[in-house]
């Protein structure tokens, strides 16, 4: 589900939350797509931005994980 977005990205033991490394964070992206690919479960667009944004470092992790949350419950 959707949920694994989430939770391949920010899980304990996975990339870490404070890496600045925006190549770590496009993989993260990339993996959680994969992901939610091979379940079936398509990813919001508007969940594409936020990405950009965290890829970028122009928002925090705590706020891509806010605006997540937002974007599933509206689906």
């Amino acid at each position: 589900n959707f949920a694994n977005l989430i939770t391949i990205i920010f899980r304990e033991g996975g990339f870490s939350m404070l890496d600045k490394d925006k190549e770590k964070r496009l993989i993260a992206v990339k993996i959680a797509k994969a992901i939610n690919s091979i379940e079936g479960v398509p990813i919001p667009e508007q969940s594409e931005e936020f990405f950009s944004m965290w890829i970028e470092g122009k928002i925090t992790d705590k706020q891509l994980t806010s605006a997540m949350l937002s974007i599933c419950a509206k689906v």
